[in-house]
């Protein structure tokens, strides 16, 4: 069974078209024969799913913050992982959800105690967590 769900348009607001569960983008036309099914969808009975939360740009993916790391930065890491709990288990508080609040408290802290491990500079830290 097809779902849909409401689009933004690039200001984030929320407008008449629809995305569909194949990441089709729909556009309220109704000239358009997907928009035509869709239509027909709602006559139905159907509901359309809310869309997608805007993320703020200093959310990002725990991927994206690793790679802001230079490559001595990641050794340096992987080593304090490994020999230091305390960062290990920041870091994995940090990672459960798989995004970063780059402006968060606790990314802040877990930097804190990589500068404190010597694996990055409270330069680096800063520029780490710009957006």
């Amino acid at each position: 069974m097809r779902t849909y769900k409401f689009a933004r348009d690039l200001s984030g607001a929320i407008g008449e078209d629809v995305i569909r569960d194949d990441f089709a983008s729909i556009p309220a036309d109704p000239e358009n024969r997907d928009w035509v099914e869709y239509q027909e969808w709602l006559v139905a009975g159907n509901v359309t799913l809310a869309a997608d939360p805007i993320v703020p740009p200093n959310v990002i993916p725990v991927a994206a913050l690793l790679a802001r790391f230079s490559a001595a930065e990641q050794t340096a890491l992987w080593t304090a992982l490994a020999t230091r709990p305390q960062v290990l288990g920041q870091l994995l508080v940090q990672i459960a959800g798989g995004m970063i609040d780059l402006k968060g408290a606790r990314i802040s802290a877990l930097l804190d105690a990589l500068v404190t491990a010597g694996v990055t500079t409270a330069l680096r830290k800063t520029a780490i967590l710009t957006p």
